[in-house]
């Protein structure tokens, strides 16, 4: 089965990856966490299917110029 796997590091910064793992979701996040856990992240969220994910730094390259609660254009 295909998962889009979220993990965040040390320093807070998230990151996402598709997965193929198995049906069981108990075996699918062990197996997952421990793919992340080799790269010094922690596994955050399992969804299943393959999503984009995007995240504010995506999104608002310069985050120092911009305010996290100002949700207008």
């Amino acid at each position: 089965m295909i998962y889009t796997a979220i993990f965040q590091d040390v320093k807070g910064k998230f990151t996402s990856s598709r997965y193929s793992g198995s049906v069981n979701r108990q075996e699918a996040w062990k197996n997952a966490a421990k793919l992340g856990e080799s790269d010094g992240n922690c596994l955050v969220l399992l969804l299943p299917g393959h999503h984009l994910v995007h995240t504010y730094e995506d999104i608002y390259h310069n985050i120092k110029d911009h305010d996290v609660f100002d949700s207008g254009p």
